[in-house]
């Protein structure tokens, strides 16, 4: 089952591992303790790439943790068809038909504006199979997700009640700044 599964997934790295806004947060956090103003996210980003070149012996001052993403990337890259890493602009990959006509799951985390979150549900619903899950990071954000899963319901146009057999969506919710849809049909 497991080895069937297809996913798109955007920016899962800055969702899971958001190691740069706790550390920068940490650092102003350190700072403002101290009296002391900085641009505490170059800061971040130099002591990131300072690691990393302790870490790796790195020859290359600039290599940093997204050059290590790339190179896992690479990794992956040689099981044909497990995991096939894009970077770009998701309309243009569309355009272009790139995608999988049918996924299992979808992870929103690229642009959190209102009309960017909603056009990528609007475009990765239809392609998800039954059972399928659209999941998008910081939902808190703005309108998107409430106003997307409301459309998926169908109602009754006497009783108000939903009505199961058009509705589009098995189950859905939100944990956190974490919200979920299941995909029915």
């Amino acid at each position: 089952m497991i080895a069937n599964i297809k996913a798109l997934t955007f920016d899962t790295g800055g969702t899971i591992l958001d190691w740069h806004h706790g550390i920068s947060r940490a650092f102003a956090t350190a700072g403002a303790r101290r009296g002391l103003q900085a641009d505490w996210p170059t800061i971040t980003n130099a002591y990131r790439r300072r690691s990393l070149q302790a870490m790796l012996n790195a020859e290359h001052p600039t290599f940093t943790i997204d050059d290590v993403d790339a190179v896992v990337a690479d990794h992956y890259r040689s099981a044909p068809g497990e995991y096939v890493p894009m970077r770009g602009k998701v309309a243009d990959f569309l355009r272009r038909n790139a995608f999988p006509l049918s996924i299992d799951m979808f992870l929103h985390d690229s642009s959190h504006s209102y009309g960017h979150m909603l056009w990528e549900f609007r475009q990765f619903w239809p392609r998800l199979r039954d059972g399928g899950l659209l999941v998008s990071h910081d939902v808190q954000m703005n309108a998107a997700f409430p106003e997307f899963v409301a459309k998926t319901y169908a109602h009754d146009k006497k009783t108000g009640r939903r009505d199961a057999q058009r509705t589009s969506h098995y189950e859905w919710g939100r944990w956190g700044y974490i919200g979920f849809a299941i995909k029915k049909g």
